[in-house]
């Protein structure tokens, strides 16, 4: 139970360090709304990124 435990742990670390990188936005235009302020307001594997206008959480 601790080993399994220890290893989950170990993943959850590793899947929050692994950052995504956002789109380049540079001469594009999305639309205007705030989906997100930060990382942690999008769902798992997702970020919080710029389209140009406002943001949204990207894949």
């Amino acid at each position: 139970l601790k080993l399994t435990f220890f290893l989950t742990l170990i993943e959850t670390q590793l899947t929050v360090t692994i950052r995504l990188e956002c789109p380049n936005t540079h001469g594009s235009v999305g639309a205007c709304v705030e989906e997100c302020t930060c990382d942690n307001d999008c769902g798992s594997g997702k970020k919080c990124c710029s389209n140009g206008c406002g943001h949204v959480c990207t894949t």
